[in-house]
């Protein structure tokens, strides 16, 4: 009976951690993608960071599965992101800016992408001071900032004959663009569920099946477009219909 004791004792200490070794693997993901990117193998280090955003999202629900909430574990939720969805996609605007640097002679415009890295540190300081617990945003998540970053570098991988993907111009708007709207104060909601019904969550379903769609008719381009086909859906909806945001 002592043994069996411990053993649930055990089992209960242990169900406190669940969380942060969720988060934990999120973080381990993201070391790992940067391996491959900085080998410019952007397909194995798309699936990682793919990856890395499901354990991102599933580390909330796990964490009010077990009832566990610490402030260690917002902390740790902070700093696997800042690797997972700030230095990789960073690095992979770095490479892509490193092939397409020919086109562009006499600057080192690779140093460009870092800017991904230092807006998104801003934005994950700005989320951490002003958390209100809401599920939606202002300005454009870290996740899906990368989701787009990798979504262009995994079209580039099936794709290296479209060299316009890789020209400086282009990838420093990318740059500029992701890096402010990440900052901003547009209305982006978030796409956690807290509840699996329709009020309240018809940004999320239609998200889900857009994503859907754009697989079967883009596939490897459908990433990169459904996170725009994001940002205008939610700039949109804010406006047209606020009480989706409620």
């Amino acid at each position: 009976m002592k043994n069996s004791g411990i053993f649930v004792m055990t089992i209960l200490s242990m169900k406190r951690f669940l969380a942060d070794i969720v988060t934990l693997s999120n973080l381990f993901l993201g070391c790992t993608a940067l391996l491959y990117v900085c080998n410019q193998q952007f397909i194995p280090a798309f699936w990682l960071l793919f990856a890395a955003g499901w354990a991102d999202f599933l580390d909330g629900l796990v964490a009010r599965a077990v009832g566990s909430n610490s402030s260690l574990g917002v902390q740790l939720d902070s700093l696997a992101d800042m690797v997972s969805f700030g230095v990789v996609p960073g690095m992979i605007m770095v490479q892509l800016l490193g092939i397409g640097m020919d086109q562009a002679p006499g600057f080192n415009w690779t140093l460009i992408g870092f800017m991904v890295t230092l807006f998104a540190c801003i934005r994950l300081a700005i989320f951490n001071v002003k958390d209100t617990g809401s599920q939606d945003f202002s300005g454009l998540p870290t996740p899906s900032s990368t989701g787009f970053i990798a979504g262009w570098g995994l079209a580039y991988a099936h794709h290296p004959d479209q060299t316009w993907m890789v020209s400086p111009w282009v990838l420093a708007l990318i740059v500029m663009v992701v890096s402010i709207l990440m900052v901003s104060r547009l209305p982006m909601a978030g796409i956690k569920f807290k509840n699996w019904r329709w009020r309240g969550n018809e940004l999320r379903y239609l998200m889900i099946l857009s994503g859907i769609l754009l697989l079967v008719f883009l596939q490897e381009w459908a990433f990169s477009v459904l996170i725009a086909w994001y940002v205008l859906l939610s700039v949109v909806l804010y406006f047209v219909r606020p009480s989706v945001h409620s």
